[in-house]
């Protein structure tokens, strides 16, 4: 393994570790804090100006026409 990717993997592990101490600890109650009031969240609405037709997209290997 090059100098490079063992720093590499070794900075991953760490993190992983990290992540795993931090997920580890997590109750339902402090999930339920980090998550947003849905109240407050707001969406944007789509660009309806851009329509196209849908496209069917069948492998070479498949008849259309047979239902099965």
């Amino acid at each position: 393994m090059e100098k490079s990717e063992k720093e590499l993997t070794e900075v991953n592990d760490k993190f992983a570790k990290k992540l795993k101490k931090i997920f580890t600890g997590l109750t339902l109650k402090k999930i339920q804090k980090r998550i947003p009031n849905r109240k407050k969240v707001r969406f944007k609405l789509f660009d309806r100006g851009y329509q196209r037709e849908s496209v069917a997209l069948i492998p070479d290997n498949v008849d259309p026409k047979d239902l099965l």
